[in-house]
């Protein structure tokens, strides 16, 4: 039986002040599929990476990749997996063939110019190749750091909120990278805050609270699972101090100075009645349905 790609067993990282980053959490990773740790700053996604990539020593657990048991192998471990931190980490006096072709030998690896010049063409930097890397914009940064994850040949890319921070053009440009790699057989654990970014790339996602999993499926059976409500996006000339009594059955929550109000099919007549009745001064709504936000909000009350 051929072993999962990455293997959390029990897995829990309690730091010396007694903050417990991670608590007994078990899951694994399938083979050639992308996977999304979804959750707020300080659910444990980073800590979960930095244990796997060797960074952050674990408290209790255990963490195998491809079959290897990371407290045996580590070195093992570290050849199989390409880490993509959140922030940009090389040496901006290097060049990017440069910084390519060390990285290479940080791994005992003889220098392989082919595939490096594969790796600067593939992302888009084979022009820029011999300019220093503080020259370069913040796009093609990213997209060295990608490559530089890659240049040992690593069956699984770790990357740790590969678009915090980046605009929306960008973005998008890295969920693409993401695809390929995916199609090239790379298996992918990817951290995110950002719930469009689980939903678009992830065959699976598990959403992270306080170091606990709340939740673990395929992407879309865990939006069909919760049950994908209507959501109604209220603009109004001004937020009330508190929430009308009438509308606490539909999960009222203020964000980004705006009221949602959750409800299920059929009872769209019913809520525009109730709105309509009420003190609130709307100046505009749209109607969607719940997204995964919508649901890990969920999660945390029903957690809590």
């Amino acid at each position: 039986m051929i072993p999962e790609a990455v293997e959390f067993r029990e897995v829990t990282k309690v730091y010396a002040q007694g903050t417990r980053a991670v608590d007994n959490v078990t899951f694994s990773i399938h083979r050639g599929e992308i996977f999304s740790l979804l959750g707020p700053n300080g659910a444990g996604k980073t800590t979960l990476i930095q244990i796997l990539s060797g960074i952050v020593e674990k408290t209790a657990g255990k963490v195998f990749v491809e079959g290897v048991d990371l407290d045996r192998d580590p070195y093992d471990i570290r050849r199989r997996l390409g880490y993509v931190p959140q922030e940009i980490a090389f040496d901006p006096f290097f060049t990017p063939r440069e910084i390519l072709r060390l990285t290479r030998g940080y791994f005992g690896l003889p220098p392989d110019q082919a595939y490096c010049e594969e790796l600067l063409r593939t992302f888009a930097l084979a022009e820029k190749g011999d300019e220093k890397a503080r020259q370069l914009s913040g796009g093609m940064r990213r997209r060295l750091l990608i490559a530089r994850a890659l240049v040992h040949r690593p069956t699984v890319l770790l990357l740790d909120e590969p678009t915090a921070g980046v605009d929306v053009e960008l973005r998008r440009s890295l969920w693409e990278t993401v695809r390929r790699l995916k199609e090239s057989g790379t298996t992918i654990l990817l951290t995110t805050h950002y719930l469009e970014e689980a939903e678009e790339l992830s065959d699976r996602t598990c959403i992270l609270s306080e170091g606990h999993i709340l939740a673990l499926d395929e992407t879309d059976l865990l939006v069909e699972k919760m049950g994908r409500d209507r959501v109604i996006e209220l603009f109004l000339e001004d937020l009330p101090h508190s929430i009308p009594e009438i509308l606490v059955p539909y999960r009222p929550r203020v964000a980004n100075g705006r009221l949602y109000l959750s409800y299920a099919p059929g009872e769209a007549g019913r809520v525009l009645k109730i709105i309509a009745g009420s003190d609130l001064r709307v100046r505009d709504l749209r109607v969607h349905t719940d997204d995964l936000e919508d649901i890990f909000l969920r999660l945390t009350r029903e957690a809590a």
